[in-house]
C-alpha cells in the first residue's frame, strides 16, 4: 500500500479497509488500529483528534504487514500484545 501524498488519516483508513476486506471479518476494525499504532495513539483518540491530519508513512507499512500475515490477530503485525494485560493479576 502506497499513500498518495495528501492523504489523511480517514482516507488511508478507508483505504486499508478495502485492502484487508479479504483476510479478516473485522477489516474497518483492524485498519483503525493499525493507525492508532502507526500515530502512537489509542484508538478513542484517533477518532477524536486525528482523522482530518494526514496519514504517517509508518501506516503502510503496517497494513503491509498485516496482509502478508493472512488471519493472524492485527495485534501481531503491531506488536502491541501482551501476555499479560494491564487489570489482570497474574504475573507475567
Amino acid at each position: 500500500m502506497t499513500l498518495p501524498p495528501g492523504q489523511t488519516v480517514a482516507d488511508a483508513i478507508r483505504a486499508a479497509t478495502e485492502l484487508l476486506g479479504s483476510r479478516t471479518d473485522s477489516a474497518r476494525l483492524d485498519a483503525e488500529l493499525l493507525m492508532a499504532e502507526a500515530l502512537g495513539v489509542r484508538r478513542s483518540d484517533l477518532f477524536l483528534r486525528h482523522m482530518r491530519d494526514p496519514a504517517p508513512a509508518a501506516f503502510a507499512e503496517l497494513v503491509a504487514r498485516a496482509r502478508r500475515m493472512n488471519r493472524s490477530p492485527i495485534s501481531a503485525a503491531t506488536r502491541s500484545f501482551s501476555a499479560c494485560p494491564s487489570w489482570s493479576r497474574l504475573t507475567c
